[in-house]
């Protein structure tokens, strides 16, 4: 994570939400609302995650500092998702449902009943293998604060023996729980917290619901009078569609609609995907950050004040 001054310094340097365009009737049109088009038209606006693995055995004890065992910590953090939006998938220790039982832990009746509807996944043996390659497989919030790192020598840790799951830096993206430092570290006891044994995660997102994605359908068209044609342009690198660099905007905004006719507006991007507006280059991860500052949908980031502070546009949103 960025320090504030670092975030500020970041965006004044990368975008510039001063700049204008002009629409049909060349009246200016500010950078914000061009951005908005641009990640409309693109398609990405809802490119996140809409799943979730959950790490039940570490979400049970509570995370990194957590203490005890308790059922109903992984009962409320699969209510947390739900009601946010997510499919949640919840994968668990043998061992530690096992021992719970034995122990009459508190909330394993509970745990007992998701087993039996089949919303619990026991595995026997590496657990952790399971959950990760679920959220690698479905491109899914993986929720733990296991670090994955060795610290005994005779019970080697993921990072180690599994290096090429993390190589490309994608599960650390998805991990909610753990960060990875800029010097390679990764550290513990983020983004989830329980108390007692309420689980909160408060500032992931809700999903957006269909009526909103069919808001933003039905009037798409307008929004290509907000573009210039380097937006367009980047629309097209966004959506992969070929143009030649000679065409006119028309025509490369009428490949786009041909586009959005085969495919729907709305497209599903990979985690490390590079996504083109204005003058940022973003992951579809970080995007919710540029919808809150583009104040293009308040509800999608529930820490409005932190995204000020980070990224220094309190008069933006």
């Amino acid at each position: 994570m960025k320090s504030v001054e670092d975030g500020i310094e970041w965006v004044w340097k990368t975008c510039d939400f001063s700049k204008v365009g002009y629409d049909g009737r060349r009246s200016a049109i500010r950078g914000e609302e061009r951005g908005k088009a641009c990640l409309v038209l693109s398609g990405c606006l809802y490119s996140v995650p809409d799943t979730i693995v959950i790490d039940g055995s570490n979400v049970a004890h509570g995370g990194a500092n957590g203490k005890g065992l308790s059922g109903h910590r992984v009962v409320s953090a699969v209510s947390e998702y739900r009601k946010k939006g997510y499919r949640v998938i919840v994968v668990f220790k043998q061992e530690t449902f096992s021992y719970m039982k034995k122990n009459k832990s508190k909330g394993f009746h509970e745990l007992h009943e998701m087993n039996e509807k089949g919303e619990l996944h026991l595995f026997r043996k590496n657990d952790d293998h399971l959950a990760i390659t679920l959220a690698l497989r479905y491109n899914a919030w993986l929720v733990t604060q296991d670090t994955y790192k060795t610290r005994n020598i005779d019970n080697p840790k993921e990072r180690a023996t599994h290096p090429e799951w993390f190589e490309t830096g994608k599960l650390d993206i998805l991990t909610r729980g753990t960060r990875l430092q800029e010097d390679g570290w990764v550290s513990s006891g983020y983004d989830w917290k329980v108390i007692d044994d309420d689980f909160m995660d408060p500032d992931l997102m809700s999903l957006p619901n269909e009526a909103q994605g069919d808001s933003w359908g039905k009037k798409y068209e307008q929004l290509f009078d907000l573009l210039t044609k380097a937006d367009a342009a980047n629309v097209c690198h966004n959506r992969k569609i070929d143009f030649k660099s000679g065409e006119s905007k028309d025509s490369i905004t009428n490949r786009i609609r041909e586009d959005i006719r085969k495919r729907g507006l709305f497209l599903k991007y990979d985690t490390l995907e590079s996504i083109k507006f204005l003058d940022v280059s973003v992951c579809p991860h970080e995007i919710p950050n540029f919808v809150a500052i583009l104040d293009l949908n308040k509800s999608w980031s529930p820490n409005i004040a932190e995204l000020r502070n980070y990224y220094g546009y309190a008069d933006i949103i």
